[in-house]
């Protein structure tokens, strides 16, 4: 009856927030006026209903909630680049961003890393260095996605165990690292970047970024290792494992819901709501644009 319940529950959430993305992505394509910019912000909105359905789709068929989890945090990592990408193009495309890098004084590392010696923007390498960093994760969390398969069919994976004889615990070791520093500098670009960035509105897009990490990974983590240490019980014939997964997917249905509602107001469609006319007085396409969303 409970496991009804929730799922009952958690499909209103994921038909309310799969409806309202829709809606906005539906407005970005029916004002499609700045496709260097909306092409990353309906890329990025549209990981609410495939996060959504994903985990709805892990409550129902829970068997299989491994691989649909899997496959759901593959597109995590390519939300974190989309946003990068999203920033590159609101200053303008790379060579602007290398232009503007050269004009910035040595900057403070952000805690926890503080004392660490003063990073450099202006030097060549910054800029690559932090598109490896962020795209990094975007290889190794699909080529984890396929190791961990490997690990669930012979058996030796165990979702939810911190045992060192089991795939799991190295799996998300290696994913924690992947994901920490890809979204360390992701904030080094940021807070580099910051002043220039401001007319757009970054913060609310940013801390939104970083809550999709949170719920869909280390929320994750966190339900596993209260299973592991017992504070998450069994319930009728499912272990702790089990009970700790379905916790995470229906959080993460209600969590899509509410980001959703917010994605409305961080990633607006109203700013790109005008007329670019040509030479001719008629309406044309507009490529680019300095809108500010």
């Amino acid at each position: 009856m409970f496991q009804q319940v929730a799922i009952l529950f958690s499909l209103g959430c994921v038909i309310i927030a799969t409806a309202l993305s829709i809606y906005l992505i539906y407005m970005h394509m029916s004002h499609y006026t700045n496709p260097e910019q909306q092409k990353h912000l309906v890329r990025i909105i549209l990981m609410v209903p495939i996060f959504a359905v994903d985990s709805w789709c892990s409550l129902w068929f829970n068997d299989l909630s491994l691989y649909f989890d899997v496959a759901r945090d593959c597109y995590e990592a390519v939300v974190l680049w989309e946003f990068f990408a999203l920033l590159m193009s609101y200053l303008g495309g790379e060579e602007q961003v290398q232009q503007l890098l050269k004009t910035k004084p040595p900057m403070k590392h952000p805690f926890p890393f503080c004392f660490a010696p003063p990073f450099v923007p202006s030097a060549r390498r910054f800029l690559a260095r932090c598109k490896q960093c962020i795209l990094q994760y975007v290889v190794i969390m699909p080529t984890c996605a396929i190791v961990t398969f490997i690990l669930e069919v012979v058996g030796v994976f165990c979702n939810g165990e911190f045992r060192f004889t089991r795939g799991y615990l190295y799996i998300t070791f290696i994913l924690n690292v992947s994901v920490t520093v890809s979204l360390y500098f992701l904030v080094l670009f940021y807070i580099t970047v910051e002043e220039e960035l401001k007319p757009y509105k970054p913060l609310p897009k940013f801390i939104a970024i970083k809550a999709i990490l949170f719920f869909s990974f280390w929320q994750a983590v966190f339900l596993s290792f209260l299973a592991a240490i017992g504070i998450i019980k069994p319930f009728k014939d499912w272990n702790t494992t089990d009970v700790g997964a379905t916790i995470d997917n229906f959080l993460i249905t209600l969590e899509m819901m509410v980001i959703a509602v917010c994605h409305r107001d961080i990633f607006p469609w109203e700013p790109y709501d005008y007329v670019v006319l040509g030479v001719n007085g008629q309406p044309v396409t507009q490529e680019d644009s300095d809108v500010q969303p």
